[in-house]
């Protein structure tokens, strides 16, 4: 099974700043100019940016996050998609460069920072708006081309997370890409509470490996489909809904009929152990191993598995 990666342009960390919710879905993330943002983020005063400084400082030596390496040029790589992508990142980084450099001479005469630009809500405000989105389209669509030379490359299952890509670049029919940021806005956003160690160790949980997979194959098919973003949405929504009320439903059952076998049967096997008849208790003690076996058949039948793994990180870190 290959690695799935996620790749995350480094303006999202300004508006989604926490990683511990890619981290349930991603094995790994990739940071496009983290350098660059950890420069910006360290000298800033603003302590949430230090504090996240810090942290990516942290993850970046553990290796759950890695800073995308110098990229070969789109002449090396042959794929039809890398190449329109990058020409795209290439014509966009172009026009953000030149509207920053005339900007910046702006802010200068003026005597005002960038932030004061912004908040003024004038005619030179929207221009300053209009070439941050710009600048932000380049690094998104720098993190689509990213994740394509991933998969050429080095054969991993990539995907940029895009928190801002689809305010600025919507799409009328998902892809994978699309399906996968559905995805991971359905799982939980762990709080600072939660260790890494906690999500670490829940995602090396057997149980949640193989309900991740069955997720990560609902969202390969989905992707072949036909269906919009809402749509998509709508249908994980509904598949969530559904497997919630039968779990609710079948551990009830099963509880149930758990706790009948424990009374009518709790004082029959002290007897019977006390008088040595070990069959028959070992057949009563067994039961209540059968109830269990039956609860986890339940999961697997259960409508909606295939998104179980989204039910179990919200129970686990929300509760």
């Amino acid at each position: 099974m290959r690695e799935f990666v996620g790749v995350k342009p480094s303006c999202d960390l300004f508006f989604s700043p926490n990683l511990k919710r890619e981290a349930l879905i991603f094995s790994r993330i990739a940071i496009s100019n983290l350098g660059k943002f950890l420069i910006v983020a360290n000298a800033s005063k603003a302590e949430p940016l230090e504090l996240l400084a810090r942290e990516l400082e942290r993850l970046l030596e553990s290796g759950m996050v890695f800073e995308l390496e110098a990229q070969q040029s789109a002449q090396d790589i042959s794929d039809k998609e890398y190449r329109e992508v990058r020409s795209a990142v290439n014509q966009l980084a172009k026009e953000a460069s030149n509207a920053t450099s005339k900007l910046n001479e702006e802010l200068i005469k003026r005597g005002i920072d960038f932030p004061v630009a912004i908040n003024r809500k004038d005619e030179f405000s929207l221009q300053v708006a209009t070439a941050t989105a710009t600048a932000f389209d380049a690094e998104i669509n720098h993190a689509r081309c990213e994740s394509i030379r991933l998969r050429l490359l080095y054969q991993m299952d990539a995907y940029p997370s895009l928190s801002l890509g689809e305010l600025l670049t919507p799409k009328t029919k998902v892809d994978k890409t699309e399906t996968v940021n559905i995805a991971i806005n359905a799982l939980p956003i762990p709080d600072e509470t939660t260790s890494w160690e906690q999500i670490i160790e829940y995602r090396s949980d057997p149980d949640s490996q193989g309900k991740f997979l069955d997720l990560r194959h609902w969202m390969n098919e989905v992707a072949r489909g036909d269906l919009t973003p809402i749509e998509v949405e709508e249908k994980l929504e509904h598949l969530i809904s559904k497997y919630q009320r039968h779990m609710k439903l079948h551990r009830m059952k099963t509880n149930t009929g758990t706790l009948e076998t424990i009374v009518t049967t709790g004082a029959e096997v002290l007897g019977d152990l006390v008088s040595f008849k070990w069959g028959k208790a070992a057949a009563a003690l067994f039961s209540l191993k059968k109830r269990n076996i039956a609860l986890l058949e339940g999961e697997l039948t259960a409508p909606g598995s295939e998104v179980a793994y989204i039910v179990k990180a919200n129970e686990t870190f929300i509760g």
